[in-house]
């Protein structure tokens, strides 16, 4: 029985981690504004460029003159989708020609993993509906006369 309910548990997480870290990049996730994203020398934490409905092209900027030309492409059917982004370690300006919503640090690598939704929530669905399915076998019980 606590097999069961540990399947259960476990699928539902999987299921809630997809959807969580889709609402959060989709809605609560920072908003780059016109002015891009200031980044330092030596800042080489990942970027990721959550993507909406239509195709975005950004540029980084470094301060030695040198330009990274990246974009996303629109989220179509997707619940989560988006382009990361590594900064060379030099100083410079991430600009887009639409606001995008920016996750960085740990929020970024959760992105990237819930970005193949399917492959992280199928397994949950699947161990949800074992657990329905399989449980501890009833003996009959036979009425006696």
């Amino acid at each position: 029985m606590a097999v069961r309910w540990a399947m259960r548990l476990v699928g539902a997480v999987l299921i809630a981690f997809v959807i969580l870290t889709g609402v959060y990049g989709q809605f609560a996730a920072p908003t780059m504004g016109e002015g891009g994203v200031a980044m330092t020398q030596g800042d080489t934490a990942d970027r990721y460029l959550v993507a909406d409905t239509f195709a975005t092209d950004c540029v980084f900027t470094g301060k030695d003159g040198g330009e990274v030309r990246l974009g996303t492409q629109p989220l179509g059917r997707s619940f989560l989708k988006g382009t990361t982004f590594s900064p060379p370690g030099v100083a410079g300006t991430l600009t887009c020609d639409r606001e995008l919503r920016v996750m960085s640090g740990g929020a970024a690598k959760l992105a990237q993993v819930a970005e193949h939704e399917f492959l992280v929530a199928f397994p949950g669905v699947l161990l949800i509906a074992i657990a329905q399915v399989v449980g501890p076998r009833r003996e009959r019980k036979t009425r006696r006369s």
